[in-house]
């Protein structure tokens, strides 16, 4: 190649590279300083908000506060962006978490119906101890709804299949992680199966798992990100549930 050549080679390659820069500083400035901090922790704990679609319900933003010091808190005051209230959490609804070797931690849940005309941005959260100590927190949440996952299979409301070695379904657009429950329907509901973080649309399940002769439920669960210093744990997800089959003799 000419040396010319290279030297408007060269520009172009620079100019490049210098153009996405400023593009990605551009995108990231509505942004900047709060999204360089994650800004869900602060000394009394988590805090997140997910814009929800399930299908067994109107959307709904679901509103977490995960924390090991619990009994040390009085009350959790959630806003919208503009500085309305969203909630004054229910501090008796909470799940428990306990991993050995780990304190005792609960996780503080509300479900919000969505009002159509709300505008994402910045949700935050003023946690008020008992010692008159307050912490904030805050949650980007931009508002959009992911799809429910299609083409499953096993099918729902399929009967008397043969025991499935795989569950599947078409890739949800926007999603990087699903997760999958399986329940016994059986055994009152019990959850048999939980499989984790996954990121293919499909989940082999445990040999023996799922038995001739049964009646079993299953959902998907599809999430854009996961640990996301700006969204969260994930900042929009679906999730698909009810799909029910039986197993026969096969």
């Amino acid at each position: 190649m000419p040396k010319y050549m290279r030297i408007i080679s060269l520009f172009s390659v620079s100019a490049f590279c210098l153009y996405s820069l400023v593009y990605a500083q551009s995108a990231l400035s509505q942004y900047t300083p709060r999204a360089l901090i994650d800004q869900h922790y602060n000394e009394a704990g988590f805090f997140d908000v997910h814009y929800c679609n399930w299908s067994d319900r109107p959307k709904f933003f679901l509103v977490l506060f995960s924390t090991q010091r619990f009994k040390e808190i009085r009350q959790i005051d959630t806003y919208y962006p503009d500085g309305s209230v969203l909630n004054r959490m229910d501090l008796s609804r909470y799940k428990l978490i306990k991993k050995k070797g780990k304190p005792t931690k609960r996780v503080f849940v509300s479900e919000i119906p969505v009002d159509a005309n709300i505008a994402g941005g910045w949700f935050s959260a003023k946690i008020s101890m008992h010692d008159g100590s307050i912490h904030q927190a805050g949650d980007f949440v931009y508002i959009t709804a992911m799809p429910l996952a299609q083409n499953v299979v096993p099918k729902p409301r399929s009967e008397n299949i043969p025991v499935p070695r795989r569950f599947s379904w078409d890739p949800v657009p926007g999603a990087k992680y699903y997760k999958v429950f399986v329940s016994d329907l059986w055994d009152d509901g019990r959850i048999i199966f939980d499989s984790g973080l996954l990121k293919t649309p499909y989940v082999d399940p445990p040999e023996g798992l799922i038995k001739k002769n049964g009646w079993y439920q299953w959902s998907i669960h599809a999430r854009d990100v996961n640990e996301h210093v700006l969204f969260g744990d994930f900042n929009h997800g679906s999730n698909l549930v009810g799909l029910q089959f039986t197993t026969g003799e096969q």
